[in-house]
């Protein structure tokens, strides 16, 4: 009664006192408050004394008078009990001959007997479910579609071993494709448009995954990637790099930095190399966690797509069997390489001796120690510290600049120590970029992405021997029961979908049709 695409049926029984009944129609009126929806129906008129109170006050009731409803009322005379027996049509014609005597023959011919009522139901129902019909076959195209998509993962029959091993080849064709589209985020296939799954990411579309967790990496390593910040004079740069971090940057969660200042740093006499290298290890200290938890975050994506893909291409059976013997090991595998890659990527960090080949490290010193110089030049002069301040409103005079660039040099051992900062900055900003960049594509591409391209192929289903097919492939009883009561409601479905189609006609064409043939003969057996 709460569906509105519903009719609601109110019958009221001439046996009874209709003052007894009046609970139908405040129970009608509960589900639909406006009364369009609801047909009153007296039935058992044939017992009524003829002239009686109960008579006239259940044809006022049919008249539509006394409790009105939008689709008005309707009786019904059911006549001797022995009438059962009596073929349909000697019944119809008795109970127009009936309802053609006394007071009920000054009610329209619509109004009374069973013929009529199954006219009324028809139009009524068509007319009170033409409006959710669209609905409904859009509905049933869902329901179709979900149908021929879990149809498809089970696969055809397999019974015997060609059977199994076409329907592994046709997996293996399949995941080769979806593969390559997930590596080459290009999205084409009806995987990636399937129901989405709850979660921060869409794991399906694994590029995209991937890129946006190198980006958060590349951005953690780059702000917490060194150990402390040293400050030389001011830091304005990294401030302002700091305030605009992503907020949802899972690497950076709970974490603040750490500043320190050159000053105080007391090394006599000249630079000792092997101390640039010791320090930078402590400065860069932090890669090693970050990059561990980024490969495992990554990894964990990847095991999580390859689960979806074989959950859509599969069913459960096979996907338990391909996952023990073919994806878990694989996935292990994978997982293995990429954890060698890792400790021959940070082993530099641990031991040896440091190596940048070419100018660019020189000329990445040069900048250093220029940026510093600049910063002490402005602090001699009263500048301000900070690249964001505009120091245009102070004129420097000729005398000023002089004195500022002849008044003595720092003492040696904080030049000692400003120099070996220099050197280890330079060395830090040209590694961490090729770190990160090792990281993407030595460890993540050629040790976790790549070699998901292999993972299950039809290749690899050809050299299977004949057990392992068997192993993978053999569906049991459940699944082929599944499949031919898949079958069975797809074809139902496919059917009721052409009726609900049919019936959007135009007006016209709708007057005097059996529309639902199925509900009249209903109506006549229980009526």
């Amino acid at each position: 009664m709460k569906n509105k695409a519903t009719l609601i049926l109110a019958v009221i029984s001439a046996k009874i006192g209709y003052q007894q009944q009046e609970e139908v129609l405040k129970l009608a009126k509960r589900f639909d408050p406006t009364n369009e929806r609801t047909i009153g129906i007296v039935t058992h008129t044939d017992t009524l004394q003829r002239n009686s109170e109960q008579e006239n006050i259940l044809i006022e009731l049919v008249r539509n008078q006394k409790a009105q409803l939008k689709l008005g009322w309707h009786a019904l005379w059911n006549g001797a009990s022995q009438d059962r027996y009596t073929s349909e049509d000697l019944c119809n014609k008795k109970e127009m001959v009936c309802f053609r005597n006394g007071a009920w023959a000054t009610l329209p011919t619509c109004c009374v007997g069973l013929g009529a009522l199954q006219v009324r139901l028809n139009r009524a129902i068509f007319d009170c479910m033409k409006q959710y019909i669209p609905d409904m076959a859009g509905n049933v195209e869902k329901t179709i579609s979900e149908n021929k998509a879990k149809l498809e993962k089970l696969g055809p029959s397999r019974t015997t071993i060609q059977e199994k091993r076409a329907y592994l080849l046709g997996v293996g064709s399949k995941c080769e494709r979806i593969m390559a589209q997930a590596l080459n985020g290009m999205y084409s296939d009806g995987f990636f448009t399937s129901e989405a799954h709850s979660g921060a990411h869409d794991f399906r579309k694994l590029r995209s995954v991937i890129r946006e967790l190198n980006d958060d990496f590349a951005e953690a390593i780059e702000l917490r990637g060194a150990h402390r910040i040293i400050i030389i004079d001011s830091d304005a740069g990294f401030q302002n790099k700091e305030a605009f971090k992503r907020e949802d940057n899972p690497y950076l969660d709970g974490w603040k930095p750490v500043f320190i200042t050159s000053r105080g740093v007391e090394i006599p006499g000249h630079i000792n190399q092997r101390l640039v290298e010791d320090l930078f290890r402590i400065h860069s200290k932090p890669w090693e966690d970050l990059v561990r938890r980024h490969v495992m975050t990554v990894g964990e994506a990847v095991e999580h797509f390859v689960h979806l893909l074989f959950e859509y291409l599969v069913d459960d059976q096979v996907l338990s069997a391909l996952s023990h013997s073919i994806l878990s090991p694989a996935l292990n595998k994978m997982k293995d390489t990429l954890s060698e890659k890792l400790q021959e990527l940070t082993a530099f960090m641990k031991q040896g001796h440091p190596q940048l080949l070419g100018r660019t490290y020189l000329t990445q010193i040069q900048k250093s120690q220029s940026k510093r110089q600049f910063q002490d030049l402005r602090r001699r002069l009263g500048l301000p510290l900070s690249p964001n301040e505009n120091p245009s409103t102070k004129t420097i005079s000729l005398g000023e600049l002089m004195r500022a660039t002849s008044s003595p040099e720092s003492p040696s051992t904080q030049f000692s120590a400003a120099e070996i900062i220099d050197q280890m900055q330079a060395y830090y900003d040209l590694a961490i970029v090729i770190f990160m960049n090792n990281v993407a594509n030595l460890a993540i591409e050629n040790c976790l992405l790549q070699p998901l391209e292999g993972i299950f192929t039809s290749a690899s289903v050809v050299n299977m021997d004949d057990q392992h097919i068997e192993d993978l492939a053999t569906e049991p009883t459940a699944v082929r029961e599944q499949r031919e009561r898949l079958s069975y409601q797809l074809e139902k479905l496919r059917t009721g979908l052409s009726i609900l189609k049919s019936y959007d006609i135009p007006q016209s064409r709708r007057e005097g049709l059996n529309i639902f043939p199925e509900l009249e003969r209903h109506c006549r057996s229980k009526t």
